[in-house]
């Protein structure tokens, strides 16, 4: 049985291919991490793309992973929060080669200025700076990813949630304990 499904953000589109055994509605049950770190991202069953960028054989047991001729092939079970990194990393490389960088960033626009504050993980302030300026009549634009078109220089997508409430297993931050 083939599933088929397209991940779009930005003008970036990840066609996966899905061998399985069993029915499936979509590759991942929820898509709110992908939002956190791609700004945002719709996914759809109208195929678009000819080239498929992921083929995932569920049918095999052993997990395997392989990267060759612009696509990665997937055997075996993975994870939610797997899948997930997987997607967001090709889906941000997918954006870079299309023009649009993915900004570890939370921004604001203040007195006709867009202000990024970036920093990295581990509670450096991004997302207080980013509350405290909106505090201060700051416009919201992002939380946590923010996307720039490199032709344009402007902002096309940012992320919204400021904290996820939960994570998929596979996605738990390396520097805080589970």
């Amino acid at each position: 049985m083939k599933h088929i499904e397209q991940i779009k953000s930005g003008p970036a589109n990840v066609r996966i291919d899905v061998e399985t055994n069993k029915p499936m509605d979509w590759v991942l049950d929820d898509t709110t991490f992908l939002d956190y770190r791609l700004g945002t991202v719709a996914r759809t069953k109208e195929i678009t793309k000819s080239a498929t960028d992921i083929f995932w054989d569920r049918t095999v047991d052993r997990k395997t992973i392989t990267w060759m001729d612009n696509y990665l092939t997937l055997t075996g079970n993975w994870e939610q929060g797997e899948l997930q990194k997987i997607l967001v990393a090709l889906t941000a490389r997918r954006m870079e080669e299309n023009g649009v960088y993915l900004f570890h960033s939370s921004a604001i626009r203040y007195r006709d200025k867009s202000i990024l504050f970036i920093t990295g993980e581990g509670n450096s302030g991004k997302t207080m700076s980013e509350i405290e300026a909106r505090r201060r009549g700051g416009a919201f634009i992002s939380t946590e990813t923010t996307v720039v078109d490199a032709k344009t220089h402007l902002v096309i997508a940012g992320s919204k949630a400021v904290f996820l409430i939960t994570r998929a297993k596979g996605t738990e931050r390396s520097d805080k304990p589970s």
